[in-house]
């Protein structure tokens, strides 16, 4: 266990397996707050970025393969920020579809997302269609969950509906791949949520990724 203290403009980079425990201070994860007392635990693999809103202190425990550092600033591209705010400006009901390859922050960007929309006042609904890195249900799933409140990890939702596809790649079954998503879609549409993101999986080289993600879109219709 190590005593950690952050200023205000700086980020601790929790890659797990890690925890930190706010001992004073506040900091936000993806625009979730977290004060005194509050731990938060990054899985393996997994980065989660620690930014002082306050004078902080936080004790941080690393395990095997895990580790921290701290950086001068934000770790969050100002790009995706500005992004965030344009989406939440839209009326209601909003649909964003987040796209991208593999390991390049989706999920994160799915966070940040859907915290701030919570904290604009919005219904926030999230749909996982990232069948090989699922943090909505199971593995091999597409699932829906509301987020109802601000969240450091996605994997801490309740899934509300899951549709089984059977692999870890949609591009071994296209086809039941899109029936999924339109199951999973008609119970998002009937939670009253008027603030949908859908997580993607990583799939997008090659004329079929591309065909499979223009067929995802014209399902979802963001």
């Amino acid at each position: 266990m190590e005593l950690v203290k952050l200023e205000p403009g700086k980020t601790l980079l929790l890659d797990g397996p890690a925890s930190a425990l706010v001992v004073s201070g506040r900091v936000s994860i993806f625009g979730a707050e977290l004060g005194p007392r509050r731990r938060v635990v990054a899985r393996m693999g997994r980065r989660l970025p620690l930014e002082a809103v306050e004078p902080s202190e936080l004790e941080v425990v690393v395990g095997q393969g895990g580790s921290f550092s701290i950086v001068e600033g934000s770790s969050i591209p100002r790009s995706w920020l500005e992004a965030v705010e344009e989406a939440i400006s839209r009326p209601s009901p909003t649909r964003i579809m987040v796209l991208g390859g593999v390991d390049v922050g989706k999920t994160s960007l799915c966070t940040l997302l859907a915290n701030k929309a919570l904290k604009a006042g919005r219904s926030v609904g999230l749909i996982d269609a990232d069948v090989g890195q699922s943090d909505v249900g199971p593995p091999c799933t597409i699932g829906f969950a509301r987020v109802e409140k601000p969240v450091r990890d996605l994997s801490t939702v309740r899934a509300e509906h899951v549709f089984f596809l059977g692999d870890k790649t949609p591009s071994y079954m296209v086809d039941r791949a899109l029936e999924g998503l339109k199951s999973v879609l008609k119970a998002a549409e009937g939670s009253g949520v008027d603030f949908l993101i859908l997580n993607t999986d990583g799939w997008i080289a090659g004329h079929s990724a591309a065909q499979y993600k223009k067929a995802m879109a014209s399902i979802f219709n963001p």
